[in-house]
């Protein structure tokens, strides 16, 4: 999920990367990291995302400079009737993005709850976007980040298998940080808001 406008393009030091995600349940993550272990294991390609770290992402801020903070705040601090959760969901096996040699990354794709949770997205933006926030509606695909490709490395696609994933349910919409190094992506709760109630 993307933004336009000045947020992505400017940053500095009081900058905050956030976004709005629904964090897998724990049971869904350890069994979405158990079944990604083998493919893991099987290249030195890929930079692995931390099974605390899986979720579906809602809506990306991007950069936000301090005195937008405020405006974060107000948006997760009350009802504003964005409604729909807990939503059913089931896993239904690893793909790349794109799907060619060269992917950026793996995911978990939906296998049922796929239509709800674009649903769900759809609200989100609505209200982000009257919020004052810049909102694009590209084609969504809901998906689990599981790793990052090596930039210039052909993943082998040989190495992805078929898998479905326990039902499980998205209860809890959160306003996440990133933190970006060389390691890879970080996410953590924000202290703008460690829960939403949207």
């Amino acid at each position: 999920m993307s933004t336009s406008g000045a947020a992505d393009r400017t940053w500095s030091p009081m900058s905050r990367r956030l976004l709005l995600a629904l964090p897998l349940p724990k049971v869904a993550s350890n069994e979405l990291a158990n079944n990604c272990s083998s493919i893991i294991s099987g290249t030195n390609n890929l930079r692995p995302v931390g099974a605390s770290n899986y979720h579906i992402t809602v809506h990306f801020f991007g950069n936000l400079q301090s005195n937008q903070l405020d405006q974060v705040r107000a948006l997760s601090q009350y009802n504003i009737g964005v409604t729909g959760l807990p939503l059913f969901c089931r896993l239904g096996g690893i793909a790349q993005m794109p799907k060619n040699d060269r992917a950026r990354l793996l995911y978990a794709e939906l296998k049922e709850g796929w239509s709800a949770v674009i649903s769900f997205i759809k609200k989100v933006y609505k209200v982000v976007a009257a919020a004052g926030f810049p909102v694009q509606f590209p084609h969504l695909l809901p998906h689990i980040t599981v790793a990052r490709v090596r930039r210039g490395v052909n993943f082998i696609s040989s190495l992805i298998t078929p898998w479905s994933s326990s039902p499980f349910l998205l209860d809890r919409l959160v306003l996440y940080e990133s933190f970006l190094s060389r390691a890879g992506v970080r996410y953590e709760p924000s202290d703008c808001q460690k829960r939403t109630s949207l």
